[in-house]
């Protein structure tokens, strides 16, 4: 082979190298655009996470009916409201003016059984959530919210009952 045709085969590999990788890296960057994590109201975990977000406001009171019921790691708190990042969930965005600016936060240590979450929620709230937009960061009258636990993927029954005040 004559040093032409090596540098010339070697210029080609190089060339083709460098378009698939730069294809590589451009599509990446691409669909990394277009993939969008966040943008929708959060909530946080636990308290902890509520103040390393700098969005909690206060502790609120509660008991379980019946008494007797437990509830590991269960927390009733206020905190303001806010948007997941569009690209992360750690990051944390305010609310525009015109959305509730705060919410009731119901929060778990654990999963409270093996087959799937349990849910808290208000009798008057059409979805399933553990958390309730507020207009004001207080609540006026005590609430009184289902304690849902899922049997099985299509069973869910109603363990007690959780006063917030």
């Amino acid at each position: 082979m004559k040093n032409s045709e090596i540098i010339n085969n070697l210029f080609s590999t190089i060339t083709v190298v460098i378009l698939i990788g730069g294809s590589i890296y451009f599509w990446t960057f691409l669909s990394g655009l277009g993939y969008k994590i966040g943008g929708k109201r959060g909530h946080s975990k636990s308290i902890k996470d509520s103040k390393e977000r700098n969005v909690f406001i206060k502790t609120l009171g509660y008991e379980f009916i019946p008494n007797d019921l437990e509830l590991e790691g269960f927390s009733v708190y206020i905190e303001k409201g806010f948007r997941y990042g569009e690209k992360s969930y750690k990051v944390t965005d305010t609310l525009g003016t015109d959305e509730y600016q705060y919410q009731l936060v119901l929060s778990r240590k654990n999963k409270w059984n093996n087959f799937g979450d349990t849910v808290v929620t208000s009798n008057n709230i059409n979805s399933l959530r553990e958390y309730m937009p507020l207009e004001n960061p207080e609540i006026k009258d005590t609430l009184f919210l289902n304690i849902l636990i899922n049997k099985s993927m299509y069973v869910v029954d109603t363990i007690g009952i959780v006063k917030v005040y």
